[in-house]
């Protein structure tokens, strides 16, 4: 009886999860298409995380310590110092950009990472070996189920990040699968 009890307890218990929530595993040709698609979820974060430097066309100041940049009236605070002496070696990316109010989030573990703006929500990529899930704001989510399966993909578009220096402290930052090429993130020295 007990053991009957159980079962009924974890079938009901599976039954009032949410179906708003979808997810889908995506293996070769089909996972390009969520890396191509405009409207992805990827790709709709990085464009409303555009929206935090429209207009932004300077570099911008970045201050002795590493824990601020200011660029065009936006102020971007870096949780973790930037690497002053060689930018492109800071490990996990973890920073706010305020525009005078929240704008964005970005906070970076290994090979995972959360990407959090003001009006479109938050995305997730994690990793599990040679798994990669990605949650969309709307909490669906998207696996690929091997990195055999990326081997055909453009990774430009793949969610992701960039840096780039042309000497300490001089960098930049972008977010891969921009939309918008002219804008993709910013700039301090």
């Amino acid at each position: 009886m007990k053991l009957f009890l159980s079962l009924f307890l974890f079938s009901f218990l599976l039954s009032c999860q949410s179906e708003e929530s979808s997810s889908e595993t995506l293996t070769g040709v089909q996972s390009c298409s969520f890396f191509e698609d405009s409207q992805s979820c990827w790709r709709q974060s990085v464009a409303f995380a555009e929206t935090c430097l429209w207009g932004v066309g300077t570099q911008g100041t970045l201050a002795g310590d590493g824990s601020q940049c200011t660029q065009g009236g936006r102020t971007i605070t870096f949780n973790q110092a930037v690497n002053t002496s060689d930018p492109t070696a800071t490990e996990d990316w973890n920073f706010e950009i305020n525009d005078g109010a929240f704008c964005l989030a970005f906070e970076e573990e290994g090979s995972d990472f959360t990407l959090h703006t003001r009006d479109y929500g938050v995305f997730r990529a994690e990793s599990f070996g040679s798994v990669i899930r990605y949650t969309c704001p709307d909490e669906s989510t998207f696996t690929v189920d091997g990195l055999w399966a990326l081997e055909n993909c453009d990774l430009s578009l793949m969610p992701g990040t960039s840096t780039s220096s042309s000497g300490a402290p001089s960098f930049s930052f972008s977010f891969l699968g921009a939309p918008d090429v002219s804008n993709r993130g910013f700039s301090c020295q």
